[in-house]
């Protein structure tokens, strides 16, 4: 009779990986839609946020030749225009996409585009597959992990269909930056070189990519490594370097501007207030309050799991100083993503690598076993949750992305103003137009985000029409006003005085640019040129100049 290990591998490989893919496919709903035009493809893929769409204008640029590194944007808060916080490696991932999504599709940068994230997971999945079987882990510990990484909600969301983002790139690095670190001090292993190699590459892969969240967690290796051990090895000190030289030499101009942005303040007041109101407004900046539903859908039981896999892996004997490192990161991490949601891909990762470590190395079964049937209940609780609650019929909408991009074809071409826009709709529509915007989901377009809140909050057409023109606005693209008005308010700061608010004419301009009894009170040069369930562009005619006086 053979060994178990000799079928559990495989069907542990097959089965997640098949498993981990229908998850991320079917879960971002309504990202796959089909068409009905004639000389259209059968579906097109559509991104589920608004930052996929900003993403994909710089790989276009890029394709179009304006630079492999856009280290400006000019088509976000127009007419100004940005210093970008996004750097090249993701946009890397996008275009060693494009090339083989050309051979089949006529949409070849959007199907990149949602593959982009999703290619990452199964290499992490691979990486961390053989990486605990070079460890010689249990099969329940490496179980829990590979089972983990295929459905756990944390590392889904980073690694979906639709989804371009580049918490994915740092995902994949982190993974491999800390599965290094967990095996490159052993003095056992005869492959510690390329174990410590890999780690120093990728950590300067995640810094390239980000100077955020992985900052604080290599900088927490270093000084350990520096303090507890007085050294750091040759081969992950040389591959760090080699990229971290790459990095200065094609994109060192841009990496300083931005730092340089993360150490500067707004200036204005009023645009720094309104931009601590409009980070309340994004998911990803929320805290993550302290409910057991919360938490189970982004860090399942894990979290709860925590200070038991803390204690039971304390009063074991052996603990070398990688894994103090882990346990610290991983409470570090989690208390991060309490107070801050984008934490939370990282947070589950470190959570799972530490419990996954805590059952490989416990040697009462009943603990062994119990954690990883609460884990797996918890997993299976959770799905039937969100799958519940995604194909609840009385919070079904209409895809707003397809409605988007039928507007965005009505554009023409000589009208070349930019899209004024909520910000969770414009970056979509300034992708499939070619318009620029005024207001992106990107934090360093708050003073467009708060001129386009302006625009639709006033009851002036006075004012309205002065922030248009400054803005060099040719298109309006309106969303539905009630929700629309509210997220403007919340920006502003402001409530609208409803007592003040007796007839169509004094509504604000977004309630009168939507609502069809209001359009006889709409100044022509705001025309209606289409129409879609939850949104409506309007033409801005360029402002005629005043009559000349003869004498």
């Amino acid at each position: 009779m053979s060994h178990p290990k000799f079928w559990i591998g495989p069907a542990l490989f097959v089965g997640c990986l098949l498993l981990g893919t229908w998850l991320r496919w079917e879960y971002p709903r309504d990202w796959l839609q089909p068409n009905t035009g004639p000389d259209e493809p059968a579906y097109s893929p559509y991104m589920v946020e608004a930052d996929a769409y900003t993403r994909l204008i710089r790989v276009r640029n890029i394709l179009d030749g304006q630079g492999l590194v856009q280290s400006f944007h000019p088509h976000e808060n127009y007419p100004e225009g940005i210093t970008p916080s996004t750097t090249l490696p993701f946009d890397l991932v996008i275009l060693s996409l494009h090339p083989i999504m050309s051979l089949w599709s006529a949409e070849p940068l959007d199907w990149a585009g949602a593959f982009a994230a999703y290619v990452c997971f199964p290499i992490i999945f691979v990486l961390l597959y053989f990486w605990s079987g070079r460890l010689g882990w249990r099969w329940e510990a490496r179980g829990l992990l590979l089972v983990g990484i295929t459905v756990t909600p944390g590392i889904m969301w980073a690694t979906p269909f639709a989804r371009p983002d580049h918490q994915a790139l740092v995902l994949l690095m982190l993974s491999g930056g800390l599965a290094a670190e967990l095996i490159r001090w052993r003095p056992d292993r005869p492959d510690t070189v390329f174990w410590a190699a890999l780690g120093g590459a990728c950590w300067a892969f995640a810094l390239w990519t980000s100077l955020f969240e992985p900052l604080i967690l290599f900088a927490l290796i270093l000084v350990t490594n520096l303090i507890a051990r007085r050294r750091e090895q040759h081969p992950f000190l040389i591959s760090f370097g080699v990229v971290a030289a790459v990095a200065i030499l094609v994109e060192g101009a841009h990496l300083r501007e931005i730092v340089g942005q993360a150490f500067s303040t707004v200036s204005d007041d009023q645009i720094r207030s309104a931009l601590g109101r409009w980070s309340e407004t994004v998911n990803e900046l929320k805290p993550m309050y302290l409910s057991l539903w919360h938490l189970s859908v982004n860090l399942t039981a894990l979290v709860w799991l925590l200070p038991v896999t803390i204690a039971c892996l304390y009063r074991q004997s052996g603990l070398r100083l990688e894994h103090h490192l882990l346990t610290g990161m991983t409470v570090l991490l989690t208390l991060f993503a309490i107070f801050q949601v984008r934490w939370f891909y990282y947070a589950t990762l470190g959570l799972l690598l530490l419990t996954a470590l805590w059952i490989h190395r416990e040697k009462l079964a009943v603990l062994r076993y119990g954690a990883v049937t609460i884990v797996g209940l918890s997993w299976i609780v959770c799905w039937a949750a969100m799958f519940g609650e995604q194909n609840d019929p009385e919070k079904k909408q209409p895809p707003v992305f397809p409605q988007v991009k039928q507007l965005a074809r009505l554009a023409d071409q000589e009208n070349s103003g930019s899209v004024m826009g909520v910000y969770w709709l414009s970056p979509a529509f300034s992708y499939f137009s070619g318009r620029p915007m005024v207001a992106s989901s990107s934090h360093l377009t708050i003073e467009g985000i708060v001129d386009t809140s302006r625009f639709f909050t006033t009851s002036s057409w006075i004012e309205a029409n002065r922030i248009a023109q400054e803005r060099e606005a040719g298109w309006i693209l309106c969303f539905v006003p009630s929700y629309q008005h509210m997220m403007s308010e919340i920006i502003l700061g402001e409530k609208t005085d409803r007592e003040k608010v007796r007839g169509l004419a004094d509504l604000p301009v977004g309630f009168r640019l939507y609502v069809p009894e209001a359009a006889r009170a709409v100044p022509s040069r705001y025309q209606l040129v289409g129409v879609q369930p939850l949104m409506k562009l309007y033409r801005v005619a360029p402002k005629p100049p005043p009559p000349s006086i003869t004498p």
